[in-house]
């Protein structure tokens, strides 16, 4: 089965774990954030060990932040050494997988528009907190 390693990065925990191309969990897991860049680095390495026997066509991030499409992370957050760098092309390179990194909000919508409460709607609005969520759909 083909898999997507994904993670979601938060100020307090890195939320992660194998998603099917179909959007079914198949595992998932928390852990607090590294404290630097590199740390992180290693973790999601570890992580692609960890799975090793599993079928990975790539890396998913959600992360907070405004994200260009070469993959740097604009703005600021609780993770302030995501900021600036480009994570993709560094991702990609110690990894050899493709990376994928989008704002968290919009990950949260795109979710609910693919598998959750907005599937079949015509319009949608999702608004996202910090640390809380409100949806609504019609």
């Amino acid at each position: 089965m083909t898999s997507i390693l994904s993670f979601d990065f938060g100020g307090t925990h890195i939320k992660y774990g194998l998603v099917d191309t179909d959007g079914k969990i198949i595992t998932k897991e928390k852990k607090q954030t590294p404290k630097t860049l590199e740390s992180l680095i290693f973790f999601i390495k570890n992580q692609l060990k960890q799975y090793s026997n599993e079928d990975i066509k790539g890396i998913a991030i959600s992360s907070p932040g405004s994200v260009s499409e070469e993959g740097i992370i604009y703005g600021s957050s609780a993770i302030p050494y995501i900021h600036g760098p480009n994570i993709k092309k560094h991702m990609e390179t110690e990894t050899g997988l493709t990376v994928h990194i989008e704002n968290d909000a919009n990950c949260a919508a795109l979710s609910e528009v693919w598998k959750g409460a907005a599937t079949g709607k015509k319009r949608c609005c999702r608004c996202r907190g910090g640390h809380g969520n409100w949806r609504g759909t019609h």
